[in-house]
């Protein structure tokens, strides 16, 4: 019997590596947002439509309604444009050096009495 990696290996050596649908990390996580609940034509009519505003930069550069009229035709548009400025955040944002504080564990998190509510920006 063919055990799992086995049959990867003969996969990959058949196939190769099977690649992306991107090799910008920030398009992955961009397109990773949006598939969410809807067909992946809707996606790639959103990306085709954006063209080369397709980067943080850019993103941030968009207005909150500009944004969500763009991502419009993926459904759920204020949502996922209030996640898409998160990857955005997270995609810019420098890596925690050592020295810096850690946030705060999850067990104060639940005895905040901020818990839960959401911030409106």
């Amino acid at each position: 019997m063919l055990s799992a990696e086995g049959l990867y290996g003969r996969l990959l050596a058949a196939y190769g590596r099977p690649p992306w649908w991107s090799e910008d990390a920030y398009t992955v996580m961009f397109q990773a947002v949006l598939v969410q609940n809807t067909a992946w034509t809707n996606v790639q009519r959103t990306c085709a439509a954006m063209g080369g505003a397709l980067s943080p930069a850019n993103i941030a550069a968009m207005g909150q309604e500009e944004l969500e009229g763009h991502i419009r035709p993926c459904g759920f548009c204020k949502g996922k444009a209030r996640t898409v400025s998160g990857t955005r955040v997270m995609a810019t944002a420098e890596r925690r050096s050592p020295a810096r504080p850690r946030a705060p564990c999850a067990r104060s998190c639940w005895a905040s009495a901020a818990w839960g509510r959401r911030r409106r920006t």
